[in-house]
């Protein structure tokens, strides 16, 4: 994401989504353990994911829940200047609240034990529509090779930010940063469905080559739960969608 709102985040619950000892500074690390191959041993393959890849989805999806909220809500594109900055200054007071609330943290959490780090890429798509990570021009194969986070939360996170970066083409840098608090969160809830949808795709495809594994069998229906609630965010994410005139 980008803007006001990204440091509260990163601060506060996206730093959360590894846990002590899932990340170790390695470029090609990965959340999702190794399928087990043909005639190999089964030790260290085909294991549980960490609970952070789970509590990275829920993250995700709430905080999109977040801004869909925002979206059906907000005013009129077509207000003030001045009023659109207040609206939206108070949307992120009341989303610096959100992401502090031991309900939310439960939420996103449930019983994983993760601890606040830094490791969760910090991207953002400046006025020129480059994404930058921590101050610098950043390519996904860039950011993989600079970042610490698991392989698949930066490519995650870079889906979301594709979105940001086509969207900052198509209206303009300076544009996009007067956005109204609608259109704003009408960008956020799209690069979150971006993000998500690549978070589950990559837990699905884990879980098909670890279909004869119990857990791989459990992170299927995990997925298939994930699709389900997807479908009625989607369904909201419309409704939003026509509100604005999107």
């Amino acid at each position: 994401m980008s803007r006001g709102a990204r440091a509260a985040l990163i601060a506060a619950v996206a730093a959360g989504a590894v846990a002590a000892g899932a990340v170790a500074a390695a470029k090609t690390l990965r959340c999702l353990p190794p399928p087990c191959q043909r005639g190999a041993p089964v030790k260290g393959c085909c294991t549980k994911p960490v609970c952070d890849y789970m509590a990275q989805i829920r993250m995700k999806m709430a905080l999109q829940s977040v801004f869909v909220n925002a979206a059906l809500t907000a005013r009129s594109s077509s207000s003030d200047p001045a009023a659109q900055s207040r609206e939206r200054q108070q949307f992120e007071d009341r989303l610096q609240r959100t992401i502090q609330n031991s309900a939310f943290k439960r939420q996103v959490f449930g019983d994983c034990e993760a601890e606040l780090n830094g490791s969760v890429p910090n991207f953002e798509t400046n006025a020129s529509c480059q994404v930058m990570m921590n101050g610098q021009p950043a390519s996904e194969d860039g950011a993989q090779e600079r970042g610490s986070s698991c392989e698949e939360f930066t490519r995650a996170a870079y889906a979301h930010e594709d979105v940001h970066k086509a969207k900052c083409w198509s209206s303009g840098g300076t544009a996009r940063s007067k956005q109204s608090l609608r259109d704003y969160a009408a960008e956020e809830v799209d690069g979150y469905q971006a993000e998500v949808e690549s978070l589950v795709s990559q837990l699905e495809s884990w879980a098909r080559a670890c279909s004869k594994a119990p857990d791989g069998k459990k992170a299927m229906e995990d997925a298939r739960r994930l699709r389900q609630a997807m479908r009625s965010t989607e369904a909201r994410r419309r409704a939003a969608a026509a509100r604005g005139g999107r």
